[in-house]
């Protein structure tokens, strides 16, 4: 259970980003604390608020996308299969989970996302 916890915080730390504005390093909100989990509140797939959030279920990371993006996206898949928005691992949608922790961070701070300020960390 340990090496799994210590894979998903590596996998965090080199796909996700902090919550400052877009003048900071993002070192400065990271502080010393190197167990400081980060995530984007916009969708990878177009940049924008993400507002069902989702991801793979057997997707190692905990980043997640917009459901309608992802749907919109996929709508022409090639080879008819689909790809996660974040790691482009195949999956159907039988395999999208909603994500509690992000409906819940994106319930607290929806009003204070914004194009330079949408960065997470906890």
């Amino acid at each position: 259970l340990e090496s799994m916890k210590q894979k998903a915080i590596e996998s965090l730390k080199q796909q996700t980003i902090s919550i400052v504005d877009s003048e900071s390093d993002g070192d400065e909100a990271r502080g010393n604390n190197s167990d400081c989990h980060i995530f984007s509140l916009h969708c990878p797939i177009t940049k924008t608020v993400i507002d069902t959030p989702v991801r793979g279920r057997d997707c190692s990371h905990l980043q997640c996308f917009d459901l309608r993006n992802f749907l919109h996206a996929n709508k022409n898949p090639s080879a008819g299969r689909w790809r996660c928005g974040v790691c482009q691992r195949f999956l159907c949608c039988e395999d999208l989970v909603r994500c509690g922790l992000f409906d819940a961070m994106l319930g607290d701070l929806r009003a204070d996302v914004s194009s330079t300020r949408h960065k997470v960390s906890f």
